[in-house]
């Protein structure tokens, strides 16, 4: 399984857009140009982007010389049969917060991949985020997170309010569920955390997963589970093993 994470403040999206969008299917820009706000628009097309040069790479063909018009991305989040017939059941999963765009692929394994930004790190935000979540987060998460806010910690607060976000939002995106899913009956096992790693569990279901991250800043986080990882980390060296986290460009 790869993560690609790009930085699309930086990847001189306008020029690399004109020269690539032959790559993406009508109905791909079509539905960009429903976005009312810019930066939505180039989130959405950049990684859309970032998945198809994703592919190129794991298939072997050169992104930017092939001269066919792609056609194997579909709106609905699948590939297409014609694609799969040729070339593998491809999974992948997209995320993005601006500035960053976040791809996940794999070879016939679900996944579920977020990226979460917190925009305003500073204390009074801080309290007001971590009471307006209240609701989605489990009782034991929101007690570690006061207790780190009232002893002032308030960048070790962010970090943990972003794994535990990040986390969920995986777990999520992996069951198909998003938003539909009771956060607060989901969780972030936070004293069983290990090398990037964390357990997630329902607490009705009692089902695990676990959930891979990496810190991009103390605000800023990427989390990303799998159907290919147990519901322990007992095997976590192999989990990590088989997870490469890239940052890319559109150079």
């Amino acid at each position: 399984m790869e993560v690609w994470y790009l930085d699309v403040s930086e990847s001189g999206f306008n020029k690399v857009f004109d020269s690539c969008k032959c790559f993406l299917q009508s109905a791909d820009l079509e539905r960009a140009n429903k976005f009312s706000f810019e930066k939505d628009r180039v989130l959405f097309l950049s990684g859309r982007l970032v998945l198809t040069a994703m592919l190129f790479y794991k298939l072997q063909q050169e992104f930017s010389s092939s001269q066919q018009k792609h056609s194997f991305l579909e709106i609905s989040k699948k590939l297409s049969s014609e694609f799969k017939s040729a070339y593998g059941d491809f999974r992948f999963n997209i995320s993005h917060h601006w500035p960053w765009v976040v791809v996940g692929l794999d070879i016939s394994y679900d996944l579920g991949i977020d990226v979460t930004v917190i925009e305003k790190p500073l204390e009074n935000d801080v309290a007001l985020l971590v009471e307006e979540l209240s609701f989605q987060l489990h009782e034991n998460e929101h007690s570690i997170l006061l207790n780190l806010f009232n002893q002032s910690d308030i960048k070790a607060t962010v970090e943990l309010l972003c794994k535990i976000w990040t986390s969920k939002e995986a777990v999520s995106k992996l069951l198909g569920l998003g938003m539909s899913m009771e956060y607060s009956k989901i969780y972030v096992k936070l004293e069983e955390e290990m090398r990037g790693s964390l357990l997630v569990c329902d607490m009705e279901s009692q089902l695990k997963w676990v959930v891979l991250y990496k810190q991009l800043e103390f605000n800023q986080c990427i989390s990303v589970t799998s159907s290919r990882f147990k519901n322990s980390i007992e095997k976590l060296d192999d989990y990590n093993n088989s997870l490469k986290f890239n940052r890319t460009n559109f150079s």
